[in-house]
């Protein structure tokens, strides 16, 4: 009797003496039993939400409605019947695999131990190689860097926004793309692609199509010289750099000049002593040659050619912090010396935050504790996406004013520092942002000036906190949290300042 389409109603009372018992419309409802057959996806990184989709039999569209992962209750969307949807939060425990449930009744959990959703690594980038190729496509580049995943079927390396090509997993920090055709030369950004999302490489990797060589495009009424014991060519756009033992046509002439590299600038000049920061040199007379490369004191690397006026290089990594030269070379063999200065600064860590969590709309101010932070101009701290600049305290103190939340999903954002504004931590450590608290009573309304007094606060949205305070004027005390709307305070003796003349 009294069954609804969902669920069969019983009424329910209490007796204290075995035979009387109470009449009032209190009833209970029991549903078929819920089971749990899948989660998509099923895997999610670990630094940030994963919104999935639970599906199995007899969901109700209840107010208490709840998922489990692990140890963590989130809420429940419901979609239907067999079809629930979920936000699994972030999780500090490392890599692991946790059991899924679901309640009707946010009590009472079904679960499935063959259905788990893992906590995989974030993918990390650290560099590409090689950073430049033919238009014609076929270049394999090898991608290094953390966190690749063997299972992940739908790995793969994004060349700017459209040109997505399958990826080869060869370790948790190698995997290798072969590059696309493209109809132009160009310049464009590489990041990997997975079921877990999108990775970027904050600026670091690049790919350089270039037009293949050929004697047609060659204006032949350029000048062609013979420097650093190869030939370069002026064409339409940019100088080709050959091997001396190419066959040339009879009309073109050859000579010999000398070249002086030239550098004006650099940017960025600043890096951690583990590199891989790219960083763009300015100058002149810079020629497109595969033996182009930068020295950081004695570190050589790479250069990736873009123009006469302006190269590429990925920072080397140092044993040490400090100050070196920075030099050029079209061959490989000489080395021009520049004026510049590149600067080595020790890893930063960031350690732990205080507070750990803020109102959305943002402007709480964070104390980012760690080690290794340097006072620069360029000192930064990024919560999610959102960077905002950090104000220097001590070498292992800054603090930042957390901006707004940006995200409608996301209430967690990993929080990372860089001294230049370029680089930034991978450590991970979380902020929550919470929706703004409100205070809406308080009662009693008055209490006696020798305090003393429990008052309960009523309001919305008091979470984030095991240990809430209270403030009476400019007097703060600690309060205990009864619940998401009611914190209980003991009134402080009656402060001289914040006082009204009637109160």
């Amino acid at each position: 009797r009294g069954i609804s389409s969902s669920t069969n109603s019983v009424h329910v009372s209490a007796s204290t003496n075995g035979v009387d018992f109470t009449t009032d419309s209190v009833s209970f409802g029991y549903y078929e039993e819920i089971t749990v057959s899948s989660v998509l996806p099923s895997r999610g990184v670990m630094s940030a939400e994963t919104v999935v989709i639970i599906v199995g039999t007899n969901f109700l569209p209840s107010d208490n409605l709840r998922c489990r992962f692990g140890v963590f209750t989130t809420e429940a969307d419901f979609v239907s019947s067999t079809e629930v949807t979920c936000s699994v939060p972030p999780s500090s425990e490392g890599s692991s695999d946790v059991t899924v449930g679901v309640s009707n009744n946010g009590v009472d959990f079904a679960e499935d131990d063959s259905v788990l959703f893992s906590y995989i690594e974030e993918v990390k980038i650290e560099s590409v190689w090689p950073q430049h190729g033919s238009i014609s496509g076929g270049t394999v580049v090898t991608v290094t860097g953390s966190g690749f995943d063997e299972e992940d079927s739908t790995l793969s390396c994004m060349f700017g926004d459209e040109y997505q090509v399958s990826a080869s997993f060869v370790s948790k920090e190698r995997i290798t793309c072969v590059s696309p055709t493209m109809i132009l030369d160009a310049i464009l950004s590489i990041s990997i692609h997975g079921t877990v999302g999108t990775f970027l490489c904050g600026g670091k990797c690049f790919f350089q199509f270039r037009e293949d060589f050929s004697f047609d495009d060659i204006d032949l009424s350029a000048n062609v010289s013979y420097v650093d014991n190869h030939i370069r060519i002026q064409n339409y756009f940019e100088p080709y750099l050959l091997p001396t033992n190419i066959n040339f046509p009879r009309n073109v002439s050859v000579l010999e000049e000398e070249t002086t590299l030239q550098m004006r600038s650099a940017w960025p000049l600043t890096d951690y002593d583990v590199g891989g920061t790219q960083i763009h040199i300015y100058g002149s007379n810079f020629i497109y040659s595969e033996f182009l490369r930068c020295k950081f004191g004695s570190n050589v690397a790479v250069a990736s050619f873009i123009s006469v006026e302006e190269i590429a290089c990925i920072v080397p990594p140092r044993e040490q912090a400090g100050n070196v030269s920075l030099s050029l070379s079209n061959n490989g063999v000489d080395f021009f010396p520049s004026s510049l200065t590149f600067q080595y600064y020790e890893s930063v860590k960031v350690h732990s935050l205080w507070p750990k969590h803020g109102k959305a709309s943002g402007g709480t101010s964070v104390t980012i504790a760690g080690a290794r932070f340097e006072n620069t101009e360029s000192l930064s701290c990024m919560f999610g996406i959102e960077i905002v600049s950090g104000s220097f305290v001590s070498t292992e103190e800054i603090t930042c004013v957390a901006p707004a939340l940006t995200s409608s999903i996301a209430y967690f954002a990993a929080v990372e520092i860089s001294l230049n504004g370029y680089d930034f931590t991978t450590d991970g450590v979380l902020y929550e942002y919470v929706d703004d608290a409100a205070l809406l009573s308080v009662s009693p309304v008055s209490g006696p000036t020798s305090g003393g007094s429990a008052v309960t606060l009523t309001g919305t949205n008091f979470v984030g906190s095991d240990t809430p305070l209270c403030r009476f004027g400019d007097v703060t005390v600690a309060g205990l949290l009864l619940s998401l709307s009611e914190i209980e305070c003991v009134t402080p003796p009656m402060s001289n300042r914040g006082i009204s003349s009637s109160t």
